[in-house]
């Protein structure tokens, strides 16, 4: 679609929604939906998150930088990764993947309007990692909405330039011929209102409510934003990100804002300095640990520390193994008993690479399994649809509970064939499946179901041997937990 004949923020606000950023909005939209689902909890996160495999190994990343991961042991699963960070930090990591895997999707931009994009997003991520320094004593939730509201102040204005259209090239031209004869910012946002009838400011200002981004963002974009301590920091740290990452840096309004920031804190401009140095080798990390290290360069930081690569490859076993320990050690924590389901899981699905894993719980009378937790595609429909009799009829899923025996079904037709009821025939894959009973001292509660319908790896084997170690140690796990003296 054409930007042609857009004019003022309806119009502007519509268009980026539905044309530019759709996939983000719907992000956006998603996590609101988790977040005021009274009865969601952070394992439905992690699941709303495991089927996203791109996303799941940036989540992993980030837990454990040095910006979340202060001396603690490495987080390998993202059940365990929700659960440290909490769930407004993982909100902001999602929505902040989703951004830049948006902006920065296409290289062929003209290079001009691509260089005003890519200084954008930088500001916007230095400015995040400046507000969480300036709000070091306030809580962790505290920090990660203000860093958070850092990156969407710029969201309009970044979306526009990442349209690349005849109208962004032809602004871009007038800014930078505004810019080269040292007009002023007044004028060039004149020229912004008038070619696009509204403001960039504007631009995020609609999207914040559209969104529902939070209160925090659609404050921090107010006309007159409140002056307590935490919106002084925000606006701090966005006016002095966008002097260090300026092609016309201005080095009075930098002293000035670095004066402010040393007043704010209470302390003299040595430690501001290290303070703002910090910040800037903590977003080197954080752009790395997001894929985005093309970044880095915009940041004008002079003997930078690049962080060691913390993604270490790890196969498919030793993610197993990695797994199987955390559940072992989660009988002692005394965790969650849904963050056992979740990391059971998280390894039956990424550590022996299953593309459908479900963990049904009994009913209350004990006559039918319904899907607790799942991971595959088609998540929520797998958990409105995969319900199973096992008391009035005689089928697979009722043999093995009863039985306490894992089975490989080797396809619809194989030894198992008469116990493949009708409905199990409509949902499961003719490739085959692995169940197991879920068991707490020869009383079974459950049974996990795994499969590879997607038919891109048969089943073997090795999975089914994997398959049954996991679930093993779930119920170990669970009887240790709920007979600890047992």
């Amino acid at each position: 679609m054409s930007c042609k004949g857009l004019f003022g923020q309806e119009a502007w606000v519509r268009y980026i929604s539905e044309h530019e950023m759709p996939v983000l909005r719907d992000t956006v939209a998603k996590l609101e939906q988790i977040a005021k689902d009274d009865t969601a909890s952070l394992s439905q996160l992690g699941q709303a998150i495991l089927h996203d495999h791109g996303l799941t190994a940036r989540i992993l990343r980030i837990a454990n930088s040095a910006c979340y991961n202060r001396g603690r042991q490495q987080v390998t699963t993202v059940s365990r990764a929700v659960v440290m960070l909490g769930f407004k930090a993982i909100k902001q990591i999602c929505i902040t993947a989703q951004m830049l895997d948006t902006l920065l999707a296409d290289h062929r931009m003209d290079p001009n309007v691509y260089q005003r994009l890519v200084l954008l997003i930088a500001r916007s991520l230095l400015a995040g990692m400046l507000v969480k320094k300036l709000l070091h004593k306030n809580d962790a939730d505290t920090q990660e909405e203000y860093f958070l509201a850092a990156l969407m102040r710029r969201l309009g204005e970044a979306a526009f330039w990442r349209s690349n259209s005849d109208v962004a090239i032809f602004l871009d031209e007038q800014l930078r011929f505004a810019e080269q004869h040292h007009k002023s910012i007044e004028y060039q946002q004149g020229l912004v209102r008038d070619l696009l009838g509204t403001s960039f400011e504007r631009m995020s200002q609609g999207l914040a409510t559209s969104w529902h981004l939070g209160a925090t963002v659609e404050a921090s974009l107010a006309d007159e934003p409140e002056k307590n301590y935490l919106m002084r920091a925000l606006m701090l740290a966005d006016g002095l990100s966008a002097e260090l990452i300026s092609i016309h840096p201005n080095g009075k309004k930098k002293q000035q804002y670095e004066a402010k920031i040393g007043q704010l804190l209470g302390v003299g401009p040595q430690t501001v300095e290290k303070e703002i140095q910090s910040c800037q080798q903590g977003t080197i990390e954080l752009m790395n640990a997001y894929g985005a290290g093309r970044l880095v360069k915009y940041l004008n930081v002079k003997d930078m520390v690049l962080p060691a690569d913390s993604e270490i490859a790890v196969s498919n076993e030793a993610l197993q193994l990695k797994i199987l320990h955390e559940l072992t050690n989660m009988a002692v924590e005394k965790v969650d008993i849904n963050m056992v389901m979740h990391s059971a899981l998280e390894g039956i699905y990424r550590g022996i690479g299953m593309d459908t894993v479900l963990i049904f719980m009994l009913t209350r009378d004990r006559r039918g399994l319904k899907p607790r937790f799942v991971s595959g595609k088609d998540s929520v429909h797998l958990k409105d649809d995969f319900e199973v009799e096992i008391g009035r009829e005689k089928n697979l899923f009722a043999h093995s509970l009863q039985s306490f025996e894992p089975i490989w079904c080797r396809s619809h037709h194989d030894k198992w064939q008469r116990f493949i009821s009708a409905k199990l025939l409509k949902l499961t894959p003719e490739s085959g499946f692995f169940i197991a009973p879920l068991a707490v001292e020869k009383r079974s509660i459950g049974l996990v179901y795994a499969d590879r319908k997607l038919g891109h790896i048969e089943l073997e084997e090795t999975s089914f041997v994997a398959f049954q170690h996991f679930v093993q140690q779930t119920n170990l796990c669970l009887t240790k937990m709920m007979h600890p003296n047992g």
